[in-house]
């Protein structure tokens, strides 16, 4: 347990933060409600990026379940 704390601490310090902190001090905090399930997808918010002229990374595949996993080198092309 404590080797887990310092871990974190440790990544914590380094401005690295956890999806519970991304979403209460940046996603809820900057997006109305209504919005949240538009921002916290992130296929639609490439999508809509890609739509405003903002370059984001190519993408290789969209996984949607945990069964697509076994599929993973057929969904990226390898």
């Amino acid at each position: 347990m404590i080797g887990w704390w310092k871990t974190w601490k440790a990544l914590e310090a380094r401005g690295i933060m956890g999806i519970n902190r991304r979403n209460a001090d940046y996603v809820l905090k900057y997006n109305k409600r209504s919005l949240y399930p538009v921002v916290d997808d992130k296929i639609i918010t490439k999508e809509r990026a890609i739509a405003a002229g903002i370059h984001v990374p190519e993408m290789y595949g969209v996984i949607s379940t945990e069964k697509e996993i076994d599929r993973l080198d057929e969904i990226i092309g390898g």
